[in-house]
């Protein structure tokens, strides 16, 4: 059965940006149920899952096909690994739920464990998309916005890169705009798969047009860590 999340423009994208994993050490911070875990792992990663709860490795670990996935508790603000250890890093939709003190500090420490020239992947929320839905509900932006889950902390690109390079990474490509319709369940896709090929084709197109893409609820930033 394939994992929650596989249905989202980020995931159809992301894993096609990796280079040859084959024994490549990998790790994914906030791997969450283990979606991108796996993902890695199938591509021949020797992959480190870590998460802050307990509950979510749990689940992870049952999702795990491969079992050659090591699942950490940690906090992504102390990670307990040596310097330059992993080729690869991904964390998608995770430093977006810290508050910006938080982040540069989960940053640092995702430079820190990267080797030299590792590449780095990584989402946060745009700001641009969330100020934009308040002003249509005529509500003013907001620094953080309050959900029934979890709090976000958005950003815009532009800032997001500047943090990113004060943190040791530097850009590797630009920055790609993702997730166009917030409620894509697996759910949805079991109850209207027609539709459901219908929104991923527009999520595709939005994806590509100048202006509209910078809507998107998401960007993935591709970095690579910083040699000097």
């Amino acid at each position: 059965m394939a994992i929650s999340g596989h249905q989202n423009q980020d995931y159809r994208t992301i894993p096609n940006k990796w280079p040859n994993l084959h024994e490549v050490v990998a790790l994914d911070m906030g791997c969450g149920i283990g979606l991108y875990s796996d993902a890695l792992s199938r591509r021949g990663g020797r992959v480190v899952g870590i998460d802050f709860e307990r509950e979510n490795l749990y689940i992870a670990r049952k999702n795990d096909a491969s079992g050659n996935v090591r699942w950490v508790c940690a906090d992504a603000r102390h990670l307990p690994f040596r310097a330059s250890v992993f080729a690869v890093v991904v964390s998608v939709e995770v430093l977006t739920h810290l508050p910006i003190e938080n982040r540069r500090i989960a940053l640092l420490e995702m430079a820190r464990v990267a080797t030299g020239g590792g590449s780095v992947y990584l989402t946060l929320h745009n700001k641009r998309r969330l100020d934009l839905k308040a002003w249509l509900v005529l509500r003013s932006s907001q620094v953080v916005y309050e959900t029934n889950h979890l709090n976000v902390w958005p950003t815009y690109a532009n800032e997001a890169i500047e943090m990113m390079r004060d943190c040791g990474m530097q850009l590797d490509a630009e920055p790609q705009y993702l997730n166009y319709y917030s409620r894509f369940s697996i759910e949805f896709i079991d109850r209207h798969p027609i539709l459901s090929r219908v929104l991923v084709l527009l999520e595709d197109f939005c994806s590509r047009l100048p202006v509209l893409r910078q809507t998107a609820i998401t960007f993935l930033l591709q970095l690579r860590r910083d040699t000097h």
